[in-house]
């Protein structure tokens, strides 16, 4: 059985990129989530192996928010990734456990 992975990214074309870089190194994507909750939703019910999670969605809630609510009943890694390094909210997913930040270049 191959590792399943959650792609959180609300820009499309970057979305179907990566899920395609992930299916062409021989991983099961299981959900492509554009909000805070369509990711608390599939990572839910998909349990996926890894999750990358963009940091900045375009709703009110963040990636980082998302991830929150997902460690309530996932342990599952997350990558977080963003085209912003300055923010806040950047700074925050930094210190999340069982994670790790990548910007988006």
């Amino acid at each position: 059985m191959n590792s399943t992975i959650l792609i959180v990214e609300d820009e499309t074309l970057l979305a179907m990129t990566l899920r395609n870089i992930f299916q062409s190194l021989g991983f099961e994507v299981v959900g492509l989530a554009t909000s805070y909750e369509s990711a608390v939703n599939l990572a839910l019910f998909m349990h996926p192996d890894l999750i990358v999670m963009d940091i900045e969605l375009a709703t009110e809630k963040t990636g980082v928010e998302a991830a929150q609510t997902i460690r309530s009943f996932s342990a599952s890694p997350i990558i977080f990734h963003s085209s912003s390094t300055q923010t806040p909210v950047i700074e925050e997913a930094k210190t999340q456990s069982n994670s790790c930040f990548l910007p988006k270049t």
